[in-house]
C-alpha cells in the first residue's frame, strides 16, 4: 500500500511552507461533504501533491515500523466529537416528558406500580426506619414518583416529608396526603430550603443522572441536608456506561468521587448495619441485588 512520504531530513524544510492558524475562540465551520486525497483537493488551505506518496517498492523497513498515527482503538468518532451538547434545559425537559404517564402506565403493566402503597413498601421503610430512625425528623425523598415511600416515612412518624420528581404528571396528582410535593430537577432544589434535611433517600434516581451532572447533583444534596443528616442511594452500579439516554450505570467509585468532592463522606458501617437488619428480617437487599452507599 502506498504511504505519505516522511521527510527524515530535519535541515529540508518541508515542501509546504505556509500553515494555517486556527483561532481557538473562533467558531468552526464543519460541512458534511468530506474530500478525499486525490491529490487535487484543498483541505485547510494545503495541497497535497501526488508526488507526496511513495511506490509500495520504495518502502523501507524504517518507514514499516513506525508508530501508526490512527490506531482503531484511539480513534475519535467524528459524528461525536462534533455533534452539539444539549443544554442542562434541553436534558431535563426530556427527561421529564420521558417519565411522564406513558413510563408509568407501562410499568404498571409490568407490575410494578409507582401509586400502590402495601406491605412492601411498610416493609421497606421500616428497614430504613430501624436504622435512620425517620421519627421526628424531615426527610427528603427524590427521584419519589407518587410518593408512596414518602407516605411510609410519614406513617413511620417523620415531621415533614418532601417528595421531589421531574414528572409533572406524578407530582400533580398528589395521592397521598400529608406530604410535600416539588416538581424539580433533583439538581435545582429551589423550593427546599437550604439544611433542612435530616434524611435524603434517592431510589433509582442516580441512574437517571448524566456523568456531566454528577457534580451538581451532590453539591445540591449537600446544600439541602441538616448538619448530621445522612444520605441514601439504592441504584443500579456498573461500569460507568450510558445504558439508554436515562439509565447510566455509574460505578461505585464515580459516586464516591463526585461525593467527596461536594464534602460528603461515605459511611460504611451504616451500609453494613443495613444489610445485617435487611438479612434477618426483610431480605430486600438480597431479593433485589441492590447497589447501596450512604453518605453524611
Amino acid at each position: 500500500m502506498a504511504r505519505p512520504k516522511k521527510n527524515f531530513n530535519r535541515d529540508v524544510k518541508p515542501a509546504i511552507s505556509t500553515i494555517p492558524t486556527i483561532e481557538t475562540s473562533a467558531e468552526i465551520p464543519f460541512s458534511d461533504e468530506v474530500t478525499g486525497n486525490s491529490g487535487h483537493d484543498d483541505v485547510a488551505g494545503v495541497t497535497i501533491e501526488p508526488e507526496a506518496i511513495i511506490p509500495d517498492s520504495e518502502v523501507t523497513t524504517e518507514m514499516k515500523q513506525e508508530e501508526p498515527i490512527n490506531k482503531p482503538e484511539t480513534a475519535v468518532v467524528i459524528d461525536e466529537m462534533f455533534m452539539p451538547k444539549k443544554s442542562f434545559k434541553e436534558r431535563m425537559e426530556e427527561c421529564s416528558i420521558h417519565f411522564g404517564q406513558k413510563y408509568f402506565d407501562e410499568m404498571v403493566k409490568k407490575g410494578c406500580d409507582y401509586k400502590a402503597f402495601g406491605d412492601w413498601q411498610k416493609g421497606y421503610c421500616g428497614l430504613l426506619d430501624r436504622v435512620f430512625g425517620v421519627r421526628g425528623k424531615e426527610v427528603l425523598d427524590v427521584g419519589s414518583a407518587y410518593g408512596a415511600l414518602g407516605n411510609g416515612f410519614k406513617q413511620l412518624g417523620a415531621k415533614k416529608v418532601t417528595c421531589v420528581d421531574i414528572s409533572k404528571q406524578v407530582i400533580a396528582a398528589k395521592p397521598f396526603d400529608g406530604l410535600t410535593y416539588v416538581l424539580a430537577p433533583v439538581q435545582l432544589m429551589k423550593a427546599v430550603e437550604s439544611g433542612s434535611q435530616d434524611l435524603i433517600h434517592a431510589s433509582y434516581l442516580m441512574n437517571s443522572v448524566d456523568a456531566e451532572d454528577l457534580d451538581i447533583t451532590f453539591f445540591e444534596l449537600k446544600r439541602v441536608l441538616a448538619a448530621k443528616g445522612k444520605v441514601f442511594i439504592i441504584m443500579n452500579f456498573g461500569k460507568d456506561q450510558k445504558i439508554s439516554d436515562f439509565d447510566t450505570r455509574h460505578s461505585k467509585e464515580t459516586i464516591v468521587k463526585a461525593a467527596t468532592k461536594a464534602g460528603f463522606k461515605e459511611v460504611t458501617e451504616i451500609v453494613n448495619q443495613l444489610r445485617s437488619v435487611d438479612d434477618g428480617r426483610y431480605e430486600f437487599i438480597s431479593n433485589y441485588n441492590w447497589g447501596i452507599v450512604c453518605f453524611e
